[in-house]
């Protein structure tokens, strides 16, 4: 659970319930039924839990960007980077 310092204790204890989900032969209903949770909670946990693990899947190693200088077509001096959560970053002018 590298995920423990960003969660409060709520989500460190829901989380933990995905992830033992994860490896029961139960349904869902099922294991929300055995674990005595609401349906509705476990589905908005799972959420943020999804959400989380594609956000924390990008990778770690740093990506050098590489620019053709040799290009003869006119070259802009703005870059820009659009990253899946939707932050922008804008470099330039």
């Amino acid at each position: 659970m590298d995920y423990a310092h960003n969660l409060s204790p709520r989500g460190r204890q829901m989380y933990a319930l995905i992830e033992k989900s994860q490896n029961s032969p139960l349904s869902q209903k099922a294991f929300c039924r055995q674990e005595n949770l609401a349906l509705s909670t476990f589905t908005y946990w799972l959420k943020s839990y999804r959400r989380y693990k594609q956000t924390s899947a990008a990778p770690e190693a740093f990506i050098p960007l590489k620019i053709n200088e040799g290009s003869t077509q006119k070259q802009s001096t703005r870059c820009e980077i659009e990253f899946p959560s939707g932050i922008v970053i804008r470099i330039g002018g």
